[in-house]
């Protein structure tokens, strides 16, 4: 089987409403955020207007996927790191390798900033997610984030 004609590549603003229906379908899952498709609008669009990476998933000229990797600076370590969120790909096409695509294409990203390495957060209920980053090389860290509300 052929795969569909894809192109990652960099978002544009053309891109925010279908990257915030597609951050819909990824929030369903995190009980700390409520989709709001103004409220992740505004965020997609301070990502687009930072120094962050945010690429989209084409298939077929139509965005499917998206992920974002932005940088943080780690004293441990002397260096800045990527933080790779924001990784969905349209529900009709989980399990068809797109995520491996999407997700070896912000590694390049991160190895082109030369980070050391990239963290990524996953919904504790998320198991196809965890089986996922696993195969793709991922582990767990001895970390666990904590969130206060301001």
């Amino acid at each position: 089987m052929t795969r569909p004609t894809h192109l990652i590549r960099p978002a544009q603003d053309e891109d925010l409403p279908v990257m915030a229906a597609l951050l819909a379908q990824l929030l369903k899952s995190d009980p700390e955020i409520t989709p709001d498709l103004e409220v992740q609008t505004r965020g997609l669009k301070a990502i687009l207007s930072s120094q962050a990476v945010l690429l989209v998933l084409e298939l077929e000229q139509k965005v499917v996927g998206m992920v974002s990797l932005q940088s943080s600076i780690s004293t441990g370590l002397g260096c800045e790191y990527g933080l790779v969120n924001d990784f969905v790909i349209h529900s009709e096409l989980t399990g068809q390798g797109w995520g491996e695509v999407l997700l070896e294409a912000v590694l390049k990203a991160a190895e082109q900033q030369n980070f050391p390495h990239v963290t990524l957060m996953i919904e504790p209920s998320n198991a196809n997610a965890f089986r996922f980053v696993g195969r793709q090389g991922f582990c767990a860290s001895t970390q666990v984030p904590m969130v206060y509300e301001l």
